[in-house]
């Protein structure tokens, strides 16, 4: 069992189960389905093609970031790993995507679509009178 640290205030059953989470044990948990497996792979499905429609709506849009405009080319999450290409090529436009795709949680890449460009949420304001 893992030692536990000073501040940790949970209780022992607790740390067990949280032990029994992180080494894919799952015996002791009930689980009900809320919804059939058919239409679970739907909604997947579903989410899967409104990422693509944003991936595209990326490639086709200038992102603007830092005063100067870019086209991402590529930017997906796959396999643990995260690709970005974005042109004209700049090693730290692409590292700023990649750390965000990397620090979401749901691995994707938050922005804000204007008339004509996209940027990141926080850059907008820069930019609305561009």
């Amino acid at each position: 069992m893992t030692k536990i640290a000073s501040n940790d205030h949970r209780t022992l059953d607790q740390i067990r189960v949280d032990e029994m989470v992180a080494a894919g044990d799952w015996n002791e948990f009930n689980t009900e389905a809320v919804m059939p497996e058919e239409l679970a792979l739907e909604l997947i499905e579903r989410e899967e093609e409104i990422l693509r429609r944003h991936s595209e709506v990326l490639r086709s849009q200038p992102f603007l970031w830092q005063g100067k405009a870019y086209r991402i080319l590529r930017c997906e999450y796959s396999d643990g790993e995260t690709r970005v290409e974005v042109s004209p090529a700049d090693s730290k436009f692409a590292a700023e995507v990649k750390r965000r795709v990397e620090q979401n949680r749901f691995h994707a890449v938050s922005y804000f679509q204007a008339v004509g460009f996209a940027c990141f949420p926080e850059d907008y304001a820069r930019y609305q009178d561009a």
